[in-house]
């Protein structure tokens, strides 16, 4: 059991760390990249995805897409490459799969949403899926 004091000096940490941008709170600066955590499944074993400030994920296009063939990945001695080719189910099946999901199991993180396009009233499209976000608790990100 924690004890109080170190509840209080860990509410106390977390109020000088929260920070609000875009009109949504944010309860440290700490995000995940896009597509480093998938859409949260990836992530949810390894760590605490409440604690993080906010999570961007995977991108999205408008209809699912296979991505780019094999191989993917080029390891050198400095690091590696990788051209996935931006592989993901689209915005219909993560709107009603992964994006509920994603919801459920990341109260306070933020959840912002990738999106990409090939054309612009592609993004268009996807910005009118915002709808579904806001049946998700209105935590569609309006501006990723």
């Amino acid at each position: 059991m924690i004890s109080s004091s170190k509840t209080s000096l860990r509410n106390k940490v977390s109020s000088r760390l929260s920070r609000t941008l875009f009109g949504r709170k944010f309860q440290n600066p700490v995000l995940l990249a896009a597509g480093t955590a998938g859409f949260g499944n990836e992530i949810a074993g390894v760590t605490d995805v409440t604690r993080l400030g906010g999570l961007v994920t995977k991108s999205i296009s408008l209809r699912p897409r296979a991505g780019n063939r094999s191989p993917r990945v080029a390891e050198f001695r400095g690091g590696m490459l990788n051209s996935v080719g931006l592989a993901n189910p689209g915005v219909a099946r993560v709107a009603a799969d992964d994006l509920p999901r994603l919801l459920r199991l990341a109260p306070p993180a933020q959840v912002l949403v990738s999106i990409i396009g090939f054309q612009l009233d592609e993004y268009a499209a996807r910005s009118e899926e915002r709808r579904v976000g806001k049946e998700c608790r209105s935590r569609w990100s309006p501006y990723h």
